[in-house]
């Protein structure tokens, strides 16, 4: 047994060590938001957020009582340095200006989308400890279907098409969209949006395009917030219009009463199945 005199004679040899996150920041967007797929770079710092202890951390969904509830780890797309699927991201550090921070850059899953997560963090070996106040809301737009009949991945050119876009966590007072004809979601596009704010889980918008981008698809772009625009590949409009009509013989914009005459369609889209009347 140790009494208090033998505890004081050797406490000049007991020392410890307080270590605990007290900043999360990012460089892009907000550090409370993330995009599905999208790389997410945090930045982190703190007492003993540095080289001085090893790192790592998750997060946990809302579903989760503790970090120790493991099977409420929220889903990443990251691998580990095997090449192996991981949810448990190493923390690397750097230092700035004397300044030490750690840096991680998680790529959050489908799965886990319209949930706010929340950050556990490990200094060494220690348990894993929860930090209630670093949240991330994870955000993705789903699906994009018209309103209207008609197909879901069509427009005609001039004429408005109401198109509902779902997702998770999507932000219909702040959100915004635009379409590109290439895989760059800073191209110069020009579209009308309205939108309409009646329900909470779907962004609600009224799209025409006038003469552009004839024959080519153009790809949802969709900033989430504070986020950079985000390209979803798979949602896309093809543009459709007629160019021309030309008739084989006579005037095209001439018909005599009761006499057939032979129209051709010229344009964007066209197709076996459409449908013409005057």
């Amino acid at each position: 047994k140790w009494d208090h005199r033998q505890l004081c004679d050797a406490s000049e040899n007991i020392s410890f060590s307080f270590a605990k996150v007290e900043n999360v920041t990012s460089n892009t967007g907000s550090v409370s938001r993330a995009v599905v797929g999208v790389a997410e770079d945090l930045y982190l710092s703190g007492r003993g957020v540095s080289d001085e202890f090893t790192g790592s951390l998750y997060w946990i969904t809302e579903a989760a009582t503790s970090c120790q509830d493991t099977s409420e780890i929220a889903t990443l797309e990251n691998v580990d340095s095997n090449g192996n699927p991981t949810n448990v991201l190493d923390v690397s550090f750097s230092t700035l200006s004397g300044d030490s921070f750690g840096s991680v850059s998680p790529i959050f899953g489908y799965q886990v989308a319209g949930q706010t997560l929340r950050l556990c963090y490990q200094f060494n070996s220690d348990n894993f400890i929860l930090y209630n106040n670093f949240t991330i809301e994870v955000t993705m737009v789903k699906d994009m279907t018209s309103s209207n009949s008609g197909n879901d991945d069509v427009l005609i050119t001039s004429k408005e098409k109401r198109f509902d876009i779902t997702g998770g966590a999507l932000d219909i007072n702040y959100d915004e969209i635009k379409f590109t004809p290439s895989s760059n979601c800073d191209d110069n596009t020009t579209v009308v949006i309205e939108y309409d704010r009646s329900d909470a889980n779907k962004l609600s918008v009224d799209l025409t395009f006038h003469d552009y981008a004839y024959g080519t698809p153009l790809t949802l772009c969709y900033k989430h917030k504070d986020e950079p625009y985000t390209l979803y590949p798979n949602i896309y409009l093809e543009v459709r219009s007629i160019h021309e009509v030309t008739s084989y013989f006579g005037d095209p914009d001439v018909s005599v009463a009761e006499q057939a005459k032979n129209f051709s369609f010229h344009g964007d889209g066209i197709q076996s199945g459409d449908q013409v009347v005057w």
